[in-house]
């Protein structure tokens, strides 16, 4: 006897449906966003100037390096320079690790990176939004796949709680080495957008990356525990803050987690 699967496609359906209202809602965001930026009302001025000299108490013997992936070439797996680059700097991590990235859905190499760390006993901070803050519901549904699993490895996982959202791509290794740039920690970043990026590294930890410390730890004030020596920790504060109809899509978004991981 045939059997139907004609409910099957109709769900599918439903939730591709409900996929493409989200990425739909997220151009728009997008494209308000630049109309504000680069369309301003007649007495509305674009300032770029943030009256921060951040070089003023650089030292001299501050090695700073302009990275990126090649620009000559399509990013793909095996011309990933900049995840390569990024990735032997991580595992060359001596006394422990700070990082600040929006989206957090690790690739099977970062984590594997992670891993050989913490075998070495190298502590990692990683600061990331929470479901309230975050602006990328794919990328928070991919998140949390991934959570609890960074949690028992022994990463200690903080959640921004706003206000706004944290956009911040920065991390320091062995309080020595700085990196700013547009990089996150998920597949996109590593295998499909093209990034750049800037590595600092100062053995006398001078001023410059005490600001980029300073900076990492308002962020961390502004955001709660979720995961410390493997047990989690503010499980109640999950949800908190966050509607009902963004709860739903994250659902709907969840359930099509497994035919879009790797574009995330």
């Amino acid at each position: 006897m045939e059997v139907s699967h004609a409910d099957d496609w109709v769900q599918c359906d439903e939730r591709r449906l409900a996929a493409l209202k989200e990425i739909d809602k997220e151009e728009k965001r997008l494209r308000d966003t630049l109309n504000e930026i680069f369309l301003p009302e007649k007495d509305d001025v674009v300032r770029s100037g943030t009256n921060t000299d951040w070089l003023k108490d650089a030292a001299d013997s501050v090695d700073v390096e302009f990275i990126s992936h090649r620009p000559d070439r399509l990013v793909t797996r095996h011309t990933n320079d900049m995840t390569e680059k990024l990735l032997n700097l991580l595992k060359g991590a001596q006394s422990d690790v700070n990082i600040i990235s929006p989206y957090l859905v690790p690739t099977e190499n970062l984590m594997e990176a992670f891993r050989e760390l913490r075998v070495k006993g190298i502590p990692i901070r990683i600061i990331t939004n929470s479901l309230k803050s975050t602006d990328n519901l794919f990328a928070q549904a991919a998140y949390r796949f991934r959570k609890n699993e960074l949690i028992r490895m022994g990463i200690e996982i903080y959640e921004y709680n706003g206000p706004n959202t944290v956009h911040a791509k920065t991390a320091i290794i062995d309080g020595q080495v700085g990196l700013i740039g547009t990089y996150n920690l998920d597949p996109r970043s590593a295998f499909i957008n093209r990034e750049i990026g800037f590595i600092m590294k100062d053995s006398n930890n001078n001023e410059l990356i005490k600001q980029l410390e300073s900076t990492i730890e308002k962020f961390r004030s502004n955001s709660f525990l979720v995961g410390r020596d493997g047990v989690e920790h503010n499980k109640d504060k999950e949800f908190e803050g966050v509607s009902s109809g963004k709860k739903k899509l994250l659902h709907g978004v969840t359930l099509l987690l497994p035919l879009i991981y790797n574009q995330i």
